[in-house]
């Protein structure tokens, strides 16, 4: 039997008023193409003290589902601190951390999830996060990235586009 997984997804947000709605939309379509396979999911995005609206459209979301929490910084706090923020405050088994400003899709997080779901341990996928949050939980980036095949085998990021990136959103 495999073991439950409740997905958090978690996002620093600083200044991302023109980008957030699309990307936090995108996450939501991308887990509901998941939503078999999971027990339970969460979005949460902390605000770093954004000058624009951020905090305004993720509040705007977050009423219109349970799924989508808010977390705030009454001062810019920077990214390591919200990246921490954001771990200690995810209730999931499995973290997914990635960017409020489109630059990693939400498909990567469909290309990750089938070996996870598979069994393959946190450790064996390129671009965990150094920070640990705790035990029984799996820390995952969002960043393009392929299973190992096993602990000690190097994983791989997929190719980049012909962009020269990996298919993040044009700004």
């Amino acid at each position: 039997m495999k073991p439950p997984i409740f997905l958090s997804i978690v996002m620093p947000a600083y200044n991302e008023q023109p980008d957030i709605e699309a990307v936090i939309r995108e996450h939501v379509e991308a887990v509901t193409k998941l939503a078999d396979s999971l027990d339970d999911w969460e979005i949460v995005c902390l605000d770093d003290a954004s000058q624009d609206g951020t905090a305004a459209v993720i509040e705007k979301l977050s009423q219109q589902t349970n799924k989508i929490r808010l977390l705030r910084h009454a001062e810019n706090k920077g990214i390591y601190q919200s990246q921490t923020d954001l771990y200690l405050n995810a209730r999931g088994t499995h973290i997914y951390s990635t960017g409020s400003d489109g630059q990693w899709p939400a498909s990567n997080l469909l290309e990750m999830f089938p070996p996870l779901q598979a069994g393959a341990d946190g450790r064996t996928l390129e671009g965990l996060d150094p920070i640990r949050p705790g035990p029984g939980r799996q820390a995952l980036r969002g960043r393009p990235l392929a299973a190992a095949r096993n602990v000690g085998a190097r994983p791989r990021p997929l190719a980049r586009n012909a962009a020269g990136d990996h298919g993040a959103r044009p700004r």
